[in-house]
């Protein structure tokens, strides 16, 4: 080949084009950002909208109806799903893959801007969010202090949180917990209307008192003057000085119907971390950012912090680093240990120093050589880029090993080092080539798939592709050149360093016994492979425990619980003191950092909706950071499991989830939450409810369920109040005015902003916020016998004009594309999905259903159904490639169909493996088995091959299976064992993160050994039979 004897002539310039490249490479490496998983642009949008004090079926009526419409109007969409829950309406827009999400948003926003015309009053903008896995929270920080709480959070929004937002990475940080500046003006519903005055007045007139305006400019000889007009409050007490109204001619001031406090919003959450008061700080990064750049990033801005503010207590609660580092570390070594095994493996069968030296020189080079790829594709060191590094570093020696022994044997023959070099490269360089193609080729299916399968392992099929190309080209140039060098005309005739060679004539004596029984009776070889292999279809098909993807240990529990409807948050805070309890009595101290507490509402106004997070006064969440769990005895599966059982015995709970896998992992790896989710769809609530609790009841019965619940729930009480329209018409009044006077007395207003005057402690703007006071919303009494103060001046009670119903209303409304659905879900522990899912689909066999009522699977059922949809096709089409790809390199046809035999005996050593090591399939052993479907065909194809060519020489067929069996059993032997070690450490591994890519591990380990035994007796047996048909 050219490129080869260009290399071989010229070793200084093909030495400098290396340490180019690995000098590149090299500063590409360092370059390349870490993070868990490959960054993902999911094709989705989520409009949030906020509707305060707003029941679920108002906002889906009033809200969510009117967004939807918009949303369906934008092109590309595929389906439209919303959440109508108390207070916020959230629809998500998921459009096709592919589609431009940018320009979609700036078409979306468009609509929305001609929509707000058509949404209440009171609702707030509509916020369009792309979704973004770096939404999620990174960082959760504590800040504690000897001091009380309300003094606390001023100082954490100004001196910790606006640093945290200047460090380089960083999109935003929140605070939950504390109190809030506000100026409360408490107003006194039977004083107003003793004083025929209404709530709107006084609004009014603190928004007209509290002003600073610019009125214009005057102008005295060559002097220009600008006019303000600065009357806004100095101070909150002066607004109980403001006239209000008129009443008998005398003016009535502020503070003869109410009076002024400068104090805190009444606090709606309660945030505790190991059993103290604390203010929690949330951080995000930026999309497009390195997490453990930014992370460590924080924590050095935190260190000064400390420094600064040794008051404060500042303590880290979860980082997602350390999660992150530990998984990449856990790779690091298992890249590290293949690598040593597979350079073990090479001398042992070479036996000679140099030809190993020259072959194992492949690896590293070939390894940084991808990070340089990596890096101008744009991509991070991640737990998929380093596993298909992992799966690569085994096979990146197969080429040079063909080289490298055929370099030798020409140079044993007489030949000079370098000719020899050029020679053997150029005869066996269409092989190897072939040979590359086959294993790289099974990646192009990806093309022609769509959803999570591409965004996970696009970036593992790049890196194997650019790996074993990398190590092809090595090869064809580098190794042939060092040969010519290092190689002398004595080098065959070296004694070996670890003498082997009685060994192996061993396993070659051994294995032609084999090959001779095989060929005097090969209807019984090839009737009990196949019979093998029925056999495992079988057990797979309905005894193999299959699941989406395998649970992680990620050393974090998450748990939600609520209580009753419409219990205080202070009596949700005590339930949760009682968890924290159990937690402290049931799990070891040694087992977890810290307990974090969550009860009420965030603030956050509606952004933990997006993620399905519930927040109310009864809802409550509880993170337990635990240590690694390496110095621990149980996993958070177990633990999980463990404090479910406990929980549940706490009197006041009346629902319970707990999870193991972080947020952030479950919104990545498909965001659908719980493992079951089944979808009711139909209309009539009270209908849907009754068939969703008849499900539910039905589900707990099946073993393996776990946290069973239904999305459509009695949410909080209701007092409907309905205005009688014939006695307002009579009063010359609007439905509208009463149900103003009436929201803004029971819920409130935001009348004006006070400025604190220069100097002061708080030095920011906050509300001057107009509302009645705690006590008077004790009673109900005080709704129905309201006074209304009439336009005319008259006075009547609520109750003369309305009645009331007592009622509850639901929590949260969900629709499909339009349709109402009612989603029950639950978690499973310790039985396969799949298993749950035969007993689910029995199960929904007795329920009945009404018309316009349809049930489908959605969670993990529906993503692992749509996801081995997509890998079947990828695996088929996988098989057509291979074939087509070794039909051109013999220009045959019957050939490579006798090789592709192969690949049924790699699904058979799959299921033996991951049955062996207690597992279930999953998408991780998918995709194990399509790369075995390039791997196992190479060793066929070296055993087809060496028997055409000894064919060819006139050798008669039996003969030439024999010896071909025996001459090419060692270089089969040892690419099949460098890429099994290689891939070994990744099986075996029990670090962080190995519960992801242990799988793959097992499928390659267990696939090619298994392929590679049964190929060396079944493939010459079939060749015989086949070709003896042809010659008769």
């Amino acid at each position: 080949m050219k490129i080869t004897e260009l290399s071989v002539r010229r070793p200084i310039g093909t030495i400098i084009v290396y340490i180019f490249l690995l000098i590149t490479s090299l500063i590409a490496l360092f370059k390349l950002p870490i993070d868990i998983f490959p960054e993902m642009e999911i094709p989705v949008l989520t409009i949030l909208t906020t509707y305060p004090q707003a029941t679920a079926l108002d906002v889906e009526e009033k809200v969510t109806k009117v967004i939807e419409n918009a949303v369906s109007s934008v092109s590309g969409i595929d389906t439209v799903e919303s959440r109508s829950q108390e207070n916020v309406s959230i629809v998500i827009a998921k459009f096709k893959w592919g589609t431009n999400i940018d320009e979609k948003a700036s078409d979306l926003r468009d609509l929305l801007e001609l929509t707000k015309m058509t949404l209440p009053e009171d609702v707030d903008k509509p916020r369009i969010v792309k979704f973004d896995p770096s939404m999620m929270p990174i960082m959760f920080i504590s800040v504690t202090s000897d001091k009380p709480i309300k003094d606390l959070r001023y100082i954490v929004d100004k001196k910790i949180v606006d640093e945290i937002k200047k460090v380089d990475g960083v999109a935003g940080a929140m605070v939950r917990g504390g109190d809030e500046k506000e100026v409360s003006v408490i107003i006194d519903p039977q004083k107003l209307a003793f004083y025929r005055l209404t709530v709107q007045q006084i609004i009014s007139a603190i928004q007209q008192e509290n002003i600073e305006v610019p009125i214009g400019d005057v102008y005295e000889g060559y002097k220009k003057y600008l006019i303000r007009v600065p009357m806004k409050f100095e101070e909150p007490s002066e607004i109980n000085n403001l006239i209000v109204g008129n009443f008998l001619g005398k003016p009535v001031y502020l503070y003869q119907v109410g009076k002024v406090e400068d104090y805190y919003t009444e606090r709606v959450g309660e945030t505790t971390v190991n059993g103290k008061d604390t203010l929690l700080i949330m951080v995000r990064k930026k999309a497009q950012t390195n997490t453990v750049t930014v992370c460590s990033a924080v924590n050095k801005k935190l260190d000064e912090l400390r420094k600064n503010l040794p008051q404060l207590k500042i303590n880290i609660i979860m980082d997602s680093s350390d999660y992150i580092l530990k998984v990449v570390q856990n790779l690091k070594s298992t890249i590290f240990i293949g690598g040593i095994l597979v350079i073990l493996t090479v001398l042992f069968f070479l036996g000679d120093i140099i030809p190993a030296f020259i072959i194992v020189l492949q690896i590293p080079i070939s390894l940084i050589l991808a990070f340089l790829f990596l890096y101008l594709f744009g991509y991070t060191i991640n737990m998929v880029s380093l596993m298909s590094l992992s799966l690569a570093i085994g096979m990146v020696v197969d080429n040079s090993i063909v080289v490298v022994d055929h370099i030798l044997r020409h140079i044993g023959w007489g030949k000079k080092p370098v000719q020899s070099a050029v020679d053997a490269t150029s005869e066996v360089g269409s092989a190897i080539i072939a040979s590359t193609l086959t294993t790289i080729v099974v990646f192009i299916p990806l093309l022609f798939v769509s959803g999570l399968i591409p965004l996970l392992f696009k970036q593992l099929a790049i890196a194997v592709i650019v790996t074993l190309f990398a190590s092809l080209a090595i090869s064809l140039t580098l190794s042939p050149m060092i040969a010519s060098r290092l190689c002398s005309e004595k080098e065959p005739q070296k004694k070996s360093v670890i003498s082997v060679s009685r060994m192996i004539e061993r396993i070659e004596n051994y294995y032609s016994d084999i090959i001779n029984w095989a060929l005097e009776h090969k209807r019984t070889t090839l009737l009990g492979f196949l019979g093998i292999f029925i056999i495992s279809l079988i057990i797979f098909i309905f005894f193999t425990g299959k699941e989406f993807i395998p649970k992680s240990d990620e050393s974090v529990i998450n748990i939600s619980f609520e209580t009753s409807k419409g219990m205080r948050v202070e009596e949700t805070f005590k339930i949760a003191k009682q968890i924290e309890e159990k937690i402290f009595k049931l799990v070891p101290q040694k087992y977890y950092k810290s307990v974090l507490i969550r009860c009420g509402e965030s603030g956050t106004k509606g952004l933990s909706a997006i993620f399905g997070q519930q927040e109310a006064s009864n809802t409550g969440t509880i993170m337990l950071s635990l240590v690694d769990k390496s110095f621990r005895d149980r996993t958070s599966i177990e633990i999980v499991e463990m404090l479910r059982n406990n929980l549940r015995k706490i009197a006041g709970i009346i629902k319970l989830d707990t999870s193991a896998q972080s947020s952030a992992s479950s919104t990545l790896l498909g965001g659908t939450g719980k493992s079951v989710s089944i979808e009711l769809r139909g209309n009539d609530l009270d209908e849907s409810l009754r068939i969703a609790d008849e499900i539910k009841n039905k589900l707990k019965k099946i073993q393996g369920m776990r946290d069973t619940t239904i999305s459509l729930e009695e949410g909080s009480y209701q007092i409907i109040v309905k205005l009688d329209r014939e006695k307002l018409k009579m009063l010359g009044i609007s439905s509208g005015y009463i149900a103003d006077t009436l929201r803004k007395t029971f819920y409130g207003y935001t009348a004006s902003q006070y400025t604190p005057p220069l100097g002061s402690f708080v030095e920011s703007s906050y509300d001057i916020f107009v509302k009645v006071g705690k006590d008077y919303k004790n009673d109900i009494r005080n709704l129905t016998d309201l006074p209304i103060v009439l336009p005319s001046g008259k006075v009547i009670s609520l109750h003369n004009i309305a009645t009331f119903e007592r009622k509850f209303a639901p929590k949260e409304i969900q629709r499909k594309d339009g349709v109402r659905v009612v989603k029950i879900e639950a978690d499973i522990y310790g039985r396969a999905l799949s298993k749950i899912k035969q007993d689910i689909d029995n199960m929904l066999d007795t329920v009945e259903l009404p018309y316009g009522y349809s049930i489908k699977f959605g969670g993990e059922i529906e993503q692992q159904a749509s996801t081995f949809r997509d890998l079947t096709l990828m695996l088929f089409l996988g098989i057509l490639l291979v074939y087509l790809i070794m039909a051109a390199q013999f220009e045959d046809f019957l050939d490579p169909f006798i090789i592709m035999f192969s690949v049924p005996f790699a699904v058979v050593g799959v299921l033996v493996g991951i049955f062996l090591w207690g597992q279930n399939f999953n998408i991780m052993s998918f995709v194990g088995l399509l790369l075995l479907v390039g791997i196992v065909v190479n060793n066929a194809i070296v055993l087809v091959s060496y028997i055409e060519l000894l064919r060819s020489r006139g050798m008669k067929l039996i003969e030439a299976v024999k010896e071909s069996c025996k001459t090419r059993l060692k270089p089969v032997l040892m690419t099949a064992i460098t890429t099994i070690l290689g891939t070994l450490p990744m099986a075996l591994s029990g670090g962080s993160g190995a519960e992801y890519f242990s799988s793959m591990g097992v499928a390659i380990v267990s696939g090619l050994t298994l392929s590679t035994f049964i190929t060396l007796i079944f493939v010459p047996a079939l060749y015989t039979v086949i070709h003896s048909r042809i010659k008769n």
